[in-house]
């Protein structure tokens, strides 16, 4: 996917900013009302859900989630480095298995 490619197109590839809004509320304010969640989670929230993911799996490195992400610093992509290090911390741990 190229920077600046609509996430959710309508099918002639067009921006529909209404449909998708009114959409989205819609699905925030159900939640709520039926006490799926407790507050309304945003649509940055899976963006950081997804980012949070990746960087705990342990096998995605930091410079790597900073292109999923489309950072320009990697000082945006470091607040997920803690994820990451929990991983690396374990990984080395492997060691005191092996003496």
């Amino acid at each position: 996917m190229r920077l600046g490619t609509l996430v959710f197109p309508s099918s002639t590839g067009a921006y529909y900013k209404d449909s998708f809004n009114a959409s989205w509320n819609m699905l925030r304010t159900r939640q709520v009302k039926e006490q799926v969640i407790r507050s309304p989670i945003r649509f940055h929230d899976l963006r950081h859900t997804y980012a949070s993911h990746l960087a705990s799996s342990g096998k995605v490195d930091i410079y790597t989630l900073k292109k999923l992400m489309g950072h320009k610093s990697i000082s945006l992509t470091e607040r997920y480095s803690h994820l990451i290090d929990g991983h690396l911390r374990k990984s080395t741990e492997v060691l005191d298995g092996l003496y």
